[in-house]
């Protein structure tokens, strides 16, 4: 009779194990299927260019959510801009403020002062 009680609750552990397991796979395969493509705009500019002010604003009116970099300050993203500058084909010659560099999913789309509405046709 122990012996029947021992594998009884043995099983019971088992299949309680397997259950809980099951849901966590559940829960993982349901955060799979909402992936939606990550985006981020980056602004590279100066606080006082008004092409640089007249973009945040529409960006801002059209609830376009950013991060604004002030290249005289910030050496360290001054230099990232022209990275991605370089890298797009775009660094050769001068640049028009603000660069804005649209990430989607890792992908950079770099722009010399777009509008707004060119920047949101590349996101998701």
């Amino acid at each position: 009779m122990k012996l029947v009680k021992s594998l009884f609750l043995l099983t019971l552990m088992i299949m309680s194990s397997l259950a809980f397991i099951s849901c966590e796979k559940d829960e993982e395969s349901n955060n799979n299927q909402n992936n939606e493509p990550e985006w981020e705009v980056i602004v590279y500019g100066r606080p006082t260019c008004g092409l640089c002010n007249a973009f945040k604003d529409a960006a801002d009116a059209e609830g376009l959510e950013y991060t604004f970099y002030d290249i005289d300050t910030n050496q360290e993203k001054n230099a990232e801009m022209w990275d991605k500058l370089n890298a797009a084909g775009m660094g050769g010659g001068s640049i028009t403020l603000p660069v804005v560099d649209a990430l989607v999913d890792g992908e950079s789309h770099m722009f010399s002062n777009p509008t707004v509405q060119e920047v949101m046709d590349v996101l998701p």
